[in-house]
This record gives structure tokens, C-alpha cells and sequence, in this order.
């Protein structure tokens, strides 16, 4: 098992927000306040009956996020290798910068894991789980819900540390990185 598990990608995940943290609490602020977005975004699914008219575009959109992140990790992966290969001329000055791609690749790669997931979620649910109308129902709505918001937000935090890498790898000037107000 050991490093070739989902348990390890979890942990990583973990990891990554406690790097990213600038203390303790920010760091429990950050898992308590997803868990709390998450589990309100089932309860409302199943409270309020929130279902899935359409699921083949759905499924489809899903899809290609799980590809396209994917296809941003291989690309990801070479950059840090090309970091590496600098490391023997740049020594330590760079490691920021290779922090910053080791925590996009960790929130890509668990963004591919989860819209992989939803898709087939989803795949199963228009199966399994559609009421009178046609619609997924149930459960398997509000996996994909939160399956959908958890890609999202995980992609959402792989972008800032991306932009920081470029940003710091390339010397932007000032005047055009938007970190700095001038």
C-alpha cells in the first residue's frame, strides 16, 4: 500500500492545507469550514430534494474537468522536473517555487480523484436512482453535489498557488503581478 494508496493523496491534501496555513486555528478553520459547506450542501439536497434534470451534460462536463486536471498534472509534473534539474544552479532559492507547484499538483490530482468519482456517481445514479421524471434522485444527487463542490474548490485552490509559482519562477514585473498594489 504505503505510498500508492488514496489514504496517502488524503494526507497530502491534509498537508497541503496545513502548509498553506498560517497557524493552527486558520488551518482547523479551513477543514471544519468545508466539512460545514459540504455536509450543508447534503442536508439541503436531501431536505430540500434537490435533484439532477440533466445528467448527461452533467456527466460529460465532469468528465473533462477530471481530464483536464489530469492533463494539468502531467504538465505540472514536467515544470517540477525542470525545477529540479535548475535546483543544482539555483540551489534554495527556488524551493518556493517548487512548494508552490507540489501544492497545485496535490490539489489537481485530488480534484481528478473526485470528479472521476462523481462521474461514475453520477454514471450509476441516472441507472439506479432517478425518480418518476427521470431525474437522480436521492443519495446520489447530493454526492454529486458534493462531489461537483469539492472538485471545484480544490481546483479553486491549485489556481493561486500556480499564479505564485509563475509569477515567482518568471519575475513578473510589479507592475503587472497582482500580489503587489502599485
Amino acid at each position: 500500500m504505503g505510498s500508492t494508496s488514496l489514504s496517502a493523496l488524503l494526507r497530502a491534501q491534509l498537508k497541503v492545507t496545513r502548509f498553506r496555513s498560517r497557524n493552527t486555528f486558520t488551518y482547523w478553520a479551513k477543514i471544519v469550514g468545508m466539512v460545514l459547506v459540504l455536509a450543508a450542501i447534503v442536508v439541503c439536497s436531501l431536505v430540500f430534494g434537490w435533484t439532477i434534470r440533466s445528467s448527461d451534460g452533467l456527466i460529460a462536463g465532469i468528465a473533462i474537468f477530471a481530464g483536464g486536471f489530469l492533463t494539468a498534472f502531467t504538465h505540472l509534473s514536467g515544470v517540477r522536473r525542470t525545477l529540479d534539474a535548475r535546483h543544482g544552479q539555483q540551489g534554495v532559492a527556488e524551493r518556493p517555487e517548487r512548494d508552490l507547484v507540489d501544492i497545485a499538483v496535490t490539489r489537481l490530482l485530488g480534484a481528478t480523484l473526485v470528479s472521476a468519482a462523481t462521474a461514475a456517481v453520477l454514471v450509476v445514479g441516472t441507472s439506479v436512482a432517478t425518480d418518476d421524471q427521470g431525474r437522480v434522485a436521492g443519495v446520489f444527487a447530493a454526492v454529486t453535489w458534493v462531489g461537483s463542490a469539492l472538485s471545484l474548490a480544490l481546483f479553486f485552490s491549485a489556481v493561486p498557488a500556480l499564479y505564485s509559482a509563475y509569477v515567482q519562477m518568471n519575475a513578473v514585473d510589479k507592475r503587472l503581478d497582482g500580489s503587489h498594489r502599485t
